[in-house]
């Protein structure tokens, strides 16, 4: 009987397990740890839970080509992102929920994040609204509508907090957000 409670306990114990992910005064911190461009794959690892599969891109061409690396955690539902010329911060993709049309769905193909995101002290996870959006004070926002076949939508939304960008996608039907990059 005290075996299968301990067990039970411990059960419990790993899977309320998630990760905190919080952005405030244009820093990123991982379970209370500050992490930037410097942070190693191994450190990411570690706070994360799990090894992330290493990626490395080119982006668009001007004089010289901008190279990428990417630190995916897909089952995780997080992706972060540095430019490789760029060596001041660390940038992160968050994927909240699916989107309901998959055949609109450009959002990050990962699983959804099961830990905590919170901006300047401001719950993200739950299903918001530009409309609360617009009502937090913590950030400016900018958002971009479209319409298409008579139905007005959200393409994008810009929150304007720091000196950092702060992108959210919105599902095209329900009209709330359930992705969000922090560039």
């Amino acid at each position: 009987m005290r075996c299968s409670f301990i067990i039970f306990i411990l059960l419990i114990g790993l899977s309320a397990f998630g990760q905190r992910i919080d952005f405030r005064n244009d820093s990123l911190f991982i379970n209370h740890q500050y992490v930037d461009n410097h942070t190693p794959k191994s450190t990411l690892d570690q706070l994360m839970g799990m090894v992330g599969k290493e990626k490395t891109s080119a982006g668009k061409q001007v004089k010289n080509k901008i190279f990428y690396t990417f630190y995916i955690y897909k089952k995780l539902g997080v992706k972060f992102f540095k430019k490789n010329t760029d060596s001041s911060h660390l940038s992160v993709g968050i994927k909240f929920y699916k989107n309901t049309d998959g055949s609109f769905s450009k959002n990050l193909h990962l699983k959804t994040f099961k830990g905590e995101m919170y901006i300047d002290g401001n719950y993200m996870n739950d299903r918001r609204s530009i409309a609360q959006l617009e009502n937090t004070t913590s950030w400016f926002v900018f958002y971009r509508t479209s319409r298409f076949m008579g139905e007005d939508f959200i393409l994008y939304a810009t929150l304007h907090y720091g000196k950092r960008e702060i992108r959210a996608l919105f599902d095209r039907i329900k009209k709330l957000m359930n992705c969000i990059y922090i560039i």
